[in-house]
């Protein structure tokens, strides 16, 4: 029940109880101060979330002590996964599947852009061939790996 302090870290600026120090017994309360109201209640306990900014992208997390319920904040593209069909989330520098950790699909931006622009398909099973690196150099490889393991060179 003490006041909350403006404190600057080694990560910026953050908001703590008046009682906190570290490396000492008391209260540990500690909160960024850009944090807003979540428009969602908690999907594992029903409670109010915050959102807040991390770096990976948005997020909204449980304000239940012990709660632990989070919420990616990722924008949900038109894009769908290759591997099962789900639409794919904009993570930042990447594409990832909205059915994670059920599909791990993932593909950089950049890349997955790059095979679009190409129309390049694979000729098994006609997904795009996404231009990858490996120990022998650039290659084009099925945006459905491991699925289809079809590559080819990029001179092709």
């Amino acid at each position: 029940s003490k006041e909350l302090l403006l404190r600057q870290g080694p990560k910026g600026p953050f908001l703590s109880c008046s009682g906190w120090a570290p490396h000492r017994a008391g209260c540990s309360y500690s909160a960024d101060p850009s944090a807003r109201p979540a428009d969602a209640p908690c999907p594992t306990c029903g409670g109010p979330m915050e959102t807040l900014e991390g770096r990976f992208g948005a997020y909204s997390r449980c304000l239940a002590a012990g709660c632990g319920g989070r919420v990616d904040a990722a924008v949900t593209t038109d894009f769908r996964c290759p591997l099962c069909a789900k639409a794919l989330k904009d993570k930042g520098a990447f594409l990832g599947c909205e059915a994670y950790p059920t599909c791990r699909f993932l593909v950089d931006k950049k890349a997955w852009a790059k095979a679009l622009k190409k129309g390049r398909a694979c000729p098994r099973c006609q997904r795009p061939l996404i231009e990858k690196k490996g120990p022998r150099g650039k290659f084009l490889g099925c945006a459905a790996y491991p699925t289809c393991r079809h590559t080819e060179d990029v001179s092709r």
